[in-house]
């Protein structure tokens, strides 16, 4: 006993160290929320030249010189984790070694769990629940990425800052729990100088690959992998060793002794991080030389003050929560108090997380140590099961409805609460429980943990019902096989076919939209137009109401084959531009209207050649058809370019490129293409049935009735749609269009096209919220997409015709009933309307007459630009 009080006595400078590298992180974190980062450290991909690190080491962000020094020493707290990094080493072997023998793994995992995990679990919720009132924010409790961060796992460069950037180290620290205890027994039995020189050996050359090979080398340098920090970690393993195998536990090192050597080593790592070879060993020896002097600053000047002293060993022990805590509410600041009050925000946010930390680290302390009595279960039993049969009932009701609202992540941080209540109260309650509540319990947990974590978001519906089954055949097989891991498995199995089963029907019977665009089969990425179709291909699409085939041509167009030279001097050929309409989507090209009008025309004006060609693509705005017609109008040199617009142009012209070709399935990431394989048939389907079910209960229509009736462009009042940047944006590109023709000498005519809603009674759509009212001039302006499009037009000398009374008057049905778009009747009366257009704006003279109308229209154009 005598002997491990001694022991303990002599780790309180360590708990010292811990305190002032945590301070020197927060000050670091601080100093980069206002400010830049330190070219030194760790080396990035980024790297400025040598000239440019040299004069950024010392910082001249600051007018105030005190300001700057406080800057220079906060990043010289960037290199504050190696210190914790070198005490976990050591209070480990320490630990260890006062007990003898070798460390047996599984127990050794065991115990570091039950210390990292519960308060680190418990950040998550406080940091998310937080993060809810930070605008702008888009992290949530459901996800994948969510249950690797919750689970330490940070292996990607996508995760390793996720949700908490300082949240990294949690991970490098696990992967040297893991490899902890076959260092320990290697290095009782090959001795400190071997296991130190092997161990130094292994990490320098870690850190050269990452600098000759990685991709993300400061991610790499960091410690995505633990190869590049294991010397650190392996140097305080080695001086606990030779510590408690001294015996001289009553005669500490000396502070004179020690504090050259360690400003030494400290110097010579600080000069070695300013070059990238440098960096190899740079870490090491400004670990081992800060640690150095951490010791002595304790030794020397702060163990001698008995309220300093108690303050700096109560950060030291706190410090693990206060550095989990801490970085993401002092990010938020800048959100929360702009201007001259963000330092102040961010001060607070730091003090504020030491009182925050300790009191979330004593409720989750008083949690695991809470045991349920006798008379206690009984109560927890029906209290979760209560919960369980809720939570269900929402999962199967309201999750499907609030995504992707604002409401989402409030409901998913709720959700993971009930999880962990649910999950704690299951192992608590064992097998004392009922069967049927405890069944229940299960079937909530299960769902649950299916619905935030493996399921897409807004799928509570599919994980209830998988819940259940797989709930249910478990305990049915458990009835039959003795063993509990053959009736999971079997119970998985039976599951996992059920489930193929009714995916290949849904697959075969009726294909929807799930996750991606329904055409993404037809589709490829395109170096200047974000995506295009692809060529010479013929592809059958099937999907919600739709079942079309869709052909292109050598040049990637929906088109018959179109050669560059017209068939004959006079031919009249004629441009088509658009979206899904022109493509067309959801009818055979022979009855969309770019063919009916090319076969209207050739009539007509037979026996003079009409060529009209199909540049539709669906999903194509503005940005898209600029540039499409930039490369086709020189191409063909066509009489007319007829531009068809609909009404989301104005949303589509400031889509992100990268969130395009991610929304329609043509780029996954690691984690995106895991995402691509949950959002199968029956996800989406459920999740159909689901809010069908919810507004057959409520009687409120879904939101995806007002996304999908496209309301929101006729909405009267200010709104994002229409800012000056996208109505700006819009002309921008329509200039470039009009350019683009003038120079060839073709006319270019604009088509608006207008929602269903804006021709069609609201009872003839299947989709239309029917609680909405859009004869109320209050709420909706049916002429507002146009209005706006006609400004743009008149600005730019574009003539623009509507196509909304055409349609209107149209016999038949113009749009299918359940999607955005024509039928076969309204193809048709397009088609009608701009062959009258055409054939009014001339000229359309007998053969022969169409060289001399082209020349005169090109000499005009000339003469005009």
């Amino acid at each position: 006993m005598s002997r491990q009080k001694d022991m303990n006595l002599r780790l309180v400078w360590a708990d010292a160290a811990r305190a002032l590298a945590l301070i020197g992180i927060l000050l670091n974190h601080f100093f980069e929320e206002f400010g830049t980062h330190p070219w030194f450290t760790n080396p990035s991909n980024d790297w400025p030249d040598f000239g440019t690190r040299i004069h950024q080491v010392y910082p001249r962000d600051f007018s105030s010189p005190v300001v700057s020094l406080l800057q220079f020493l906060g990043w010289l707290g960037d290199s504050c984790p190696g210190v914790f990094v070198l005490l976990s080493g050591f209070a480990l072997t320490w630990a260890c070694s006062t007990r003898g023998g070798t460390v047996r793994p599984i127990e050794f995992y065991r115990h570091r769990i039950v210390r990292i995990f519960p308060l680190y679990v418990a950040m998550h919720f406080v940091i998310l629940a937080g993060a809810v009132a930070i605008p702008g924010l888009s992290i949530s409790m459901a996800g994948t990425k969510t249950l690797l961060s919750l689970l330490g796992l940070r292996f990607d460069a996508s995760l390793f800052y996720y949700i908490n950037p300082s949240w990294w180290f949690v991970w490098l620290i696990l992967q040297l729990y893991v490899v902890f205890p076959y260092l320990y027994n290697l290095l009782g039995r090959i001795g400190v100088k071997k296991f130190v020189a092997l161990t130094f050996l292994f990490t320098f050359a870690c850190r050269l690959y990452g600098i000759v090979y990685s991709e993300n080398l400061y991610v790499w340098m960091t410690g995505i992998f633990f190869g590049t920090r294991l010397a650190e970690f392996t140097v305080g393993m080695s001086l606990a060793m030779v510590l408690t195998k001294s015996g001289d536990s009553e005669n500490p090192i000396g502070v004179k002794t020690l504090w050259v050597p360690s400003l030494l080593l400290y110097s010579m790592g600080f000069i070695c991080s300013l070059f990238l070879y440098g960096s190899i060993v740079s870490n090491l020896l400004v670990s081992i030389g800060m640690t150095g002097l951490f010791y002595c600053l304790w030794k020397g000047l702060i163990e001698s003050v008995d309220v300093l002293a108690r303050g700096v060993i109560w950060i030291g022990r706190e410090s693990y929560g206060i550095f989990l805590l801490h970085q993401a509410p002092l990010q938020w600041t800048a959100s929360l108090f702009p201007g001259p009050w963000h330092a102040w925000g961010a001060i607070a946010a730091i003090l504020l997380s030491f009182p925050a930390a300790r009191a979330i680290s004593a409720g989750v302390s008083r949690l695991l140590s809470w045991n349920a009595t006798a008379s206690s279960s009984p109560l927890l039993d029906r209290a979760s099961a209560l919960l369980a049969a809720l939570s269900l009932v929402l999962l199967l009701l309201v999750e499907p409805s609030l995504y992707p609202s604002g409401a989402h992540p409030v409901f998913a941080l709720m959700a993971g609460a009930v999880l962990i209540f649910l999950g704690f109260a299951d192992y608590r309650i064992g097998t004392s429980g009922g069967g049927l509540l405890r069944g229940g319990r299960e079937v909530a947990i299960l769902s649950i943990f299916l619905s935030l974590f493996v399921f897409p978001a807004g799928h509570g519906f599919a994980a209830v019902l998988i819940g259940a089954v797989l709930v249910t055949t478990f305990s049915i097989f458990r009835r039959v096989l003795k063993s509990a891991k053959a009736a999971l498995a079997a119970a998985a199995l039976l599951t996992g076919l059920l489930v193929a089963v009714t995916e290949a029907l849904l697959l075969h019977l009726h294909p929807v939209e799930a996750g991606k665009w329904g055409e993404v089969a037809a589709l490829q990425a395109h170096p200047t137009r974000t995506f295009a179709l692809r060529p010479s291909q013929e592809t059958r699409l099937r999907y919600n109401n739709y079942d079309y085939v869709v052909r292109t041509n050598s040049q990637g167009l929906a088109s018959p084959e179109i050669a560059v030279e017209r068939p004959t001097p006079d031919t009249l050929r004629i441009l088509v531009a658009g979206d899904a309409f022109t493509m067309p989507e959801g009818v055979n090209y022979e009855y969309s209207y770019p063919a009916v009008l090319g076969r209207e025309l050739s009539d007509q004006l037979a026996p003079r050649k009409v060529q009209v060609i199909n540049a539709g693509v669906t999903g194509y705005g503005p940005v898209q058809v600029s540039q499409q017609l930039k490369e086709l109008v020189p191409l063909f040199k066509p009489d007319f370019v007829l531009y068809q617009y609909f009404i989301n142009e104005v949303e589509e012209v400031g889509v992100d490129p990268a969130d395009l070709l991610k929304s329609i399935g043509l780029t996954r990431k690691r984690f995106e293409r895991l995402h691509d394989l949950k959002n199968a048939q029956y996800l989406e389907q459920s999740r159909m049935l689901s809010l069908r079910m919810a507004e057959r209960i409520t009687g409120i229509p879904s939101s995806w009735r007002y996304d999908k009736a496209l309301l929101k462009y006729y909405r009267t009042g200010e709104q994002d749609l229409y800012s000056d940047r996208n109505i700006a944006a819009v002309r921008e590109h329509m200039q470039v269009m009009r350019d683009t023709c003038k120079r060839q000498g073709a006319q270019m005519i604009v088509y608006f096209v207008p929602a269903a809603v804006g021709v069609m009674p609201p009872a003839a759509l299947s989709y239309f919220p029917w609680t909405e009212n859009l004869s109320d001039s209050s709420r909706y302006d049916l002429n507002r997409p146009l209005a706006a499009l006609q400004e743009i037009a008149a600005d730019l000398g574009i003539s623009v015709v509507d196509m909304t009374p055409p349609l209107k008057a149209s016999p038949g049905a113009p749009y299918f009933s359940d999607s955005w778009h024509w039928t076969v009747e309204g193809h048709r009366v397009a088609a009608g309307v701009m062959m009258d257009d055409v054939k009014k704006r001339g000229p359309m003279g007998k053969a022969g007459n169409r060289g001399e109308a082209h020349k005169t229209r090109k000499l005009d154009a000339e003469s005009q630009g």
